[in-house]
């Protein structure tokens, strides 16, 4: 007597577009950590790889886990800065990294999703990870060339003499201490990192978003004392992110 085998998943599985998702996120993040020295980078790199390893593990429950939570940050991160890059008219680059990571991202997300309930719904499971990848190819692409005509149709901000120059890299600041004589100032704030973040200054009412790979200029009045500069940005200012603007 033949017994009837289940019905296998139609297409590409869920399990297979997270592994995809977790190996093109482990690649783009190393090479990237890599090119521009990003310390978060490479540690995000390294922790997608334990993910990948858990996909092995027994039933590879903690792998699937693990790169969803990762992923999903990696996304509650890169969407915005890919959609503030967009509108800033910088190098290609720019916009590519944060826009390649968002979509791998929230498509590593949804695979551990997938993954998590795939067997509630077996019949369907395949087909429905193809759509999703079929959607993530699509998304990218329109995103891309949508990203890429309003980066022709932006204005740059560029620094000018007698600026006070702000570089951002590795979720610090790289001067954190600027000082400067009373008056109206002009900051020069430049981001080469790979997240988006602020230039705050709360006592002075300044606020100004800095775009991955952006440039920003702000210029305000500022009477003597002390203030606190940060970026806004939450968990980034607990993390080191800060410094003291002096005034004469």
């Amino acid at each position: 007597m033949t017994v009837a085998q289940p019905k296998q998943a139609a297409g590409i599985t869920w399990r297979h577009l997270l592994r995809y998702a977790a190996i093109a996120d482990l690649l783009v993040m190393a090479i990237v950590g890599i090119a521009v020295r990003d310390k978060e980078a490479l540690a995000f790199a390294a922790a997608i790889l334990v993910g990948i390893l858990f996909l092995r593990i027994r039933s590879g429950i903690a792998g699937v886990i693990m790169i969803g939570v990762l992923s999903l940050d990696a996304a509650v991160f890169m969407l915005p800065a890919a959609a503030s890059n967009s509108t800033h008219r910088g190098r290609f680059v720019d916009l590519l990294i944060p826009l390649s990571l968002a979509v791998i991202s929230v498509s590593g997300a949804l695979a551990a999703v997938g993954s998590v309930f795939r067997h509630r719904l077996p019949e369907t499971s395949g087909r429905a990870a193809a759509v999703v990848l079929q959607a993530t190819i699509a998304v990218f692409i329109v995103a891309l060339i949508a990203g890429t005509i309003s980066q022709r149709t932006s204005r740059a901000e560029v620094a000018r003499a007698g600026d006070i120059t702000v570089e951002m890299r590795n979720t610090a600041f790289l001067q954190k201490t600027l000082s400067a004589q009373g008056g109206s100032l002009s900051v020069a704030v430049s981001n080469h990192d790979l997240f988006w973040h602020t230039f705050t200054i709360d006592a002075l009412h300044v606020n100004v978003d800095v775009p991955i790979g952006a440039n920003r200029r702000v210029t305000f009045n500022a009477p003597p004392g002390r203030y606190e500069f940060y970026c806004r940005v939450p968990g980034h200012r607990a993390a080191g992110m800060h410094g003291i603007l002096t005034v004469s």
